[in-house]
Formats: C-alpha cells, structure tokens, sequence
C-alpha cells in the first residue's frame, strides 16, 4: 500500500497561556481528588481490618467467658447478678499484646507516609508550572 504524505495542520489558540493554566489547574484539582480517594480507600480498608479484629477477639473474649462461668465460677444465678453488678473492674492483658498493637499501627502510620508524598510531590510540580506560567 501506498502511504499518504503526512499533511500538517496549523491552529491558531486565541491567549494559549490562559487555556494551559486552566488545563494544569484542572490537573491539579484532578490530582487532590485522587489523593482524597486514595486516603477514602486506605480508610476503607482499615475499617475491615478493624472489624476483622473485634470479630477475633469478642470471639475469643466469649470462649473466656464460657470458660470461666464453667469451669472458675460454680455460682448459681443470684451469684451472676451480684457479679455483673461490680463496676470499675479491669482485665489486664499481657503487656506484650499491647507492645505488639502499638508496633503495628506504628507501621501502619509508616505505609501512609510512603504513599502520602507520591501524590504531593505531584500535585506541587504541577502547581510550580502553573506559577511559572
């Protein structure tokens, strides 16, 4: 097949540095848009974490339960009450539980730094040419 000779096409913009302001402004706008969705899905994706979790331990939290009103606790029903009725009582955890938790969102905090910057960083280049225009 032959090939057609490649034609140029000249157009005229009317103040093209006012229509590439507007274009890298909508860029930028774009941008934070992404960053906002970004964060929306990360937040997202905690919450079932964090569900995943409370799922986990009120599971473990209610075979306890059953293990000590069976096995620790032989009282019969008036008992039960006045138990139930005691405030200000406190479980302790293990400590290294607690270590482990804080080790994890520290983590967590650092993944979100790292992929914090990528969207920033453009969304600055973008706007240092839009005041280098």
């Amino acid at each position: 097949m032959k090939k057609r000779p490649e034609e140029s096409v000249h157009v005229c913009l009317q103040m093209p540095v006012d229509k590439r302001r507007l274009i890298l402004q909508t860029t930028i706008d774009t941008m934070q848009l992404m960053k906002g969705y970004e964060n929306l899905v990360r937040i997202r994706h905690e919450k079932d974490q964090h569900y995943a979790e409370f799922g986990r331990v009120l599971s473990v939290i209610n075979k306890l339960v059953k293990e000590v009103r069976v096995r620790e606790l032989p009282l019969d029903s008036e008992d039960m009450r006045h138990v139930r009725k005691v405030k200000n009582e406190s479980v302790m955890a293990p400590v290294v539980k607690k270590v482990e938790k804080v080790l994890q969102a520290k983590e967590k905090k650092k993944e979100v730094e790292e992929k914090k910057p990528t969207f920033d960083r453009q969304i600055e280049d973008l706007q240092r040419k839009l005041q280098n225009l």
